[in-house]
């Protein structure tokens, strides 16, 4: 099966969500309804390991990549959601060209980066491919998916600096809601301090979409017409919403056309 991130540097752009809901079965749902790829919160959630693992066997079976974002820039962290089987991870706050060197490192075996070796996790196998785990090695290098969120006034800033670091980051992902906070204007991702920042990135990654090795643009957006904007922009990663969110909406809509069909309820 081609990766995803060999599906991206092909050209491809690729949909997916967020899911807040440590079950597989949101994994499968998701899967089932046709997205190229789950983000498995790790950052704002706790996450349940063995839930973890399932999920991502949950996206494998359907051919459907698992992302995990990750707390912090963490060698610790990363390594743990890889040897989960995660096919690539997002990592949150990329300030500077250190942190993306940083991220790269940790998420690249050697030669490429630091990060440690077992050879009897997920990944590899549970230890039957320990003979070949070189070559296990060299195929997780090629294929593990590395997004790093520029979220803040600081990431912004430096965000040229950033995408220079080659080898490094394969998606640069906006972030908007800590970008909000960071110029102090928090929840108010369309405040127009926002909006410029965010274009500024937007047009800075599209200059350097074509050039070889450069990191592509990525997004997550809350509606169809937000969407449409950042594909028809060449944005090759871009997430809607989230499982929490779409179950909540779907929700609310239900009730409210259960109410407009005449359903009696008692006030509150």
């Amino acid at each position: 099966m081609t990766s995803i991130k060999q599906r991206i540097q092909q050209g491809d752009q690729v949909l997916g969500s967020f899911a807040f809901i440590p079950s597989p079965d949101v994994v499968e749902i998701m899967a089932l309804a046709g997205l190229d790829f789950v983000i498995v919160d790790a950052e704002h959630q706790t996450p349940d390991w063995e839930a973890l693992r399932n999920m991502v066997r949950a996206g494998e079976i359907h051919g459907m990549a698992v992302l995990v974002r990750v707390p912090e820039n963490s060698a610790v962290w990363i390594k743990h959601v890889l040897e989960a089987g995660a096919q690539g991870v997002m990592v949150p706050f990329i300030q500077t060209a250190s942190d993306a060197e940083r991220a790269y490192s940790y998420t690249m075996y050697p030669p490429q980066g630091a990060r440690g070796v077992c050879p009897l996790t997920r990944p590899a196998r549970y230890g039957l491919n320990r003979l070949d785990f070189e070559g296990s090695a060299r195929r997780s290098n090629e294929n593990t998916l590395l997004i790093g969120i520029v979220e803040d006034a600081t990431g912004m800033d430096n965000i040229e600096s950033i995408a220079s670091v080659s080898p490094g980051l394969d998606v640069i992902y906006l972030g908007l809601s800590d970008l909000a906070a960071s110029l102090g204007v928090p929840g108010q991702r369309d405040h127009p301090l926002v909006r410029d920042r965010v274009e500024r990135a937007a047009m800075f990654l599209g200059t350097i979409a074509n050039r070889s090795g450069a990191p592509l643009g990525g997004m997550q957006v809350h509606d169809v017409e937000a969407l449409k904007t950042w594909l028809q922009r060449g944005f090759r990663v871009v997430s809607v919403s989230s499982d929490t969110t779409i179950l909540g909406e779907a929700t609310r809509n239900l009730v409210a056309l259960a109410a407009a069909a005449g359903k009696q309820r008692s006030p509150s």
